[in-house]
């Protein structure tokens, strides 16, 4: 024979199995979102590193019109070429999903 205060268990048991679940999609979907974040910024870099070296590619191989500056940048990242004591510097930046700027230089050998 079932006692009458057994029966309000199921709903109970419903209830606290919705709070945990609750709580633990809480704490877990500012974690996913900072992961995600953090490979979008790596992806970024990446790509930086990669018009960096076709940037850098291309001065190596031919001379820098001015008009190069702006075939390079684009809304995402910029290329600033830089003259430092007979040297020839290229650097990309860009912002990262934080609106931090990002710069990324390397020196180019034996240009002048």
């Amino acid at each position: 024979m079932l006692l009458k205060r057994e029966e309000g268990f199921i709903l109970q048991d419903a209830v606290l199995t919705l709070i945990c679940f609750s709580l633990l999609v809480s704490l877990t979907i500012p974690f996913i979102t900072q992961l995600y974040k953090h490979h979008h910024d790596i992806k970024r870099h990446e790509e930086a590193y990669n018009q960096l070296q076709q940037a850098k590619a291309y001065i190596l191989q031919n001379e820098p019109p001015a008009s190069y500056l702006s075939e390079i940048s684009n809304e995402s990242f910029s290329t600033i070429l830089l003259e430092d004591n007979q040297r020839l510097i290229v650097c990309i930046e860009w912002k990262d999903s934080n609106e931090t700027n990002k710069e990324l230089c390397q020196y180019i050998p034996n240009y002048m």
